[in-house]
């Protein structure tokens, strides 16, 4: 169970990182998404979570055990995410170099500021990042389509589980559910009817749209007699801009309290650029993780002696 000197702990051993805040949601509190840890854990959380991506790019708060990750740099991408694909070129990670690739010479930081993009992808393929969440996770990015085929699949996955197929998933607009192998039940309930036709009719692809998809425990200290909370999932198109229009799904029982974020895609051309991904650290999952992932490492270095 975490307490309050574990949660002091945590902080003390994250004193480099003290720095970092991250904004929770609005009225959201991340004190009541409890999350039963030993200290010895917590311990161990603190001294490897940098070491749950390549990239080492993971922000962690202390205070509230929320986390973020700016995937803005393409190469943060490739090193982090688990992508499906059926051909390499289906993906890619930055423009072609001609000549001498000069970004060596920068900083990661000068690199992310001149990124083209996160990714940019066609066909088909699922790309997924591999940091546990729990209670609340939020994806912002701006999505540029270059080309839309009428039969095209787009997905965001939020709470998601790639193992059971299952969490969170918006297309385009719409919003619920995924559960197996069956189709995600979606709701269009309330959307204006320009946005219930295909998306190669509405969807802007003169510009990047800026997106956030979200969802959250809207009480996550209240759990009903068979354990659920109540929940909400969002999905935003254009946020804050001239065409802005967001989709509420509200959940008295929410299907799903953790999982990962990603991406599907079918017969859609597209790039994602200043994707940062944000939410609560599900740390008994990350502990787990980690720990797997130090144990493999050192049988790999004791098979080498």
């Amino acid at each position: 169970m975490v307490t309050a000197l574990n949660l002091s702990l945590c902080a003390f051993l994250f004193a480099e990182d003290s720095s970092t805040t991250i904004s929770l949601p609005q009225g959201f509190d991340a004190s009541l998404c409890r999350q039963e840890i030993s200290a010895e854990d917590e311990e161990f959380l603190a001294a490897h979570l940098k070491e749950i991506v390549p990239s080492g790019i993971i922000e962690y708060d202390p205070e509230t055990g929320a986390v973020r990750l700016d995937y803005t740099l393409g190469e943060d991408v490739k090193k982090d995410a688990k992508v499906v694909v059926k051909n390499e070129k289906h993906i890619r990670y930055k423009l072609p170099v001609v000549g001498r690739d000069r970004s060596r010479d920068l900083s990661h930081e000068e690199k992310r500021n001149l990124a083209p993009f996160s990714f940019e992808a066609n066909t088909e393929g699922t790309v997924t990042f591999p940091v546990p969440l729990r209670c609340w996770a939020r994806a912002d990015y701006f999505l540029r389509i270059r080309y839309l085929d009428r039969t095209n699949s787009f997905r965001q996955l939020v709470m998601f589980k790639p193992e059971n197929n299952a969490g969170y998933v918006a297309e385009w607009l719409g919003a619920g559910v995924q559960s197996g192998e069956d189709p995600p039940k979606l709701s269009t309930k309330g959307l204006p009817p320009r946005f219930l036709r295909s998306s190669q009719e509405w969807f802007n692809k003169v510009r990047e749209v800026p997106m956030r998809v979200e969802f959250s425990l809207t009480d996550p200290g209240k759990k009903d007699r068979d354990g659920s909370t109540p929940g909400v999932f969002v999905v935003h198109y254009d946020l804050d801009g001239d065409e802005a229009q967001s989709n509420r799904v509200a959940y008295e029982k929410a299907p799903h309290e953790s999982g990962y974020v990603g991406f599907s895609w079918s017969r859609v051309r597209f790039y994602i650029s200043g994707l940062v991904i944000t939410g609560l650290l599900d740390k008994k999952e990350a502990v787990t993780l980690l720990r797997k992932k130090l144990d493999t490492g050192k049988a790999k270095e004791a098979r080498k002696e």
